[in-house]
């Protein structure tokens, strides 16, 4: 899995490529579940987030649009440990089902 972070004035974009169409799957359920409030990530770096919009892009790509509450600053090393920690998760996955 690659992925890039934007900073921007609004907030955070990730861009996600660099997976298997059925590891793109898991990646996208495993997003929704943190924008439902569901997120597993060991950072409390969610507490922050105000909302979490998961698109699909016509070439594969996920990208994520993360926006921070009033007054709050996401910290990109404990974003770059949740995208980590997924990634991680989604790998681990497959290989324990081959």
């Amino acid at each position: 899995m690659k992925y890039k972070l934007n900073n921007h004035k609004d907030g955070v974009e990730i861009t996600v490529d660099g997976v298997t169409s059925q590891q793109n799957q898991k990646m996208l359920n495993e997003f929704q579940a943190c924008s439902e409030g569901r997120c597993g990530c060991p950072t409390d770096e969610y507490q922050k987030l105000d909302s979490l919009e998961v698109k699909l892009a016509d070439d594969g790509q996920i990208i994520l649009e993360l926006k921070p509450k009033s007054g709050e600053v996401f910290d990109q090393g404990e974003i770059n440990k949740c995208l980590e920690y997924t990634s991680r998760k989604i790998i681990e996955n497959d290989s324990n089902t081959d």
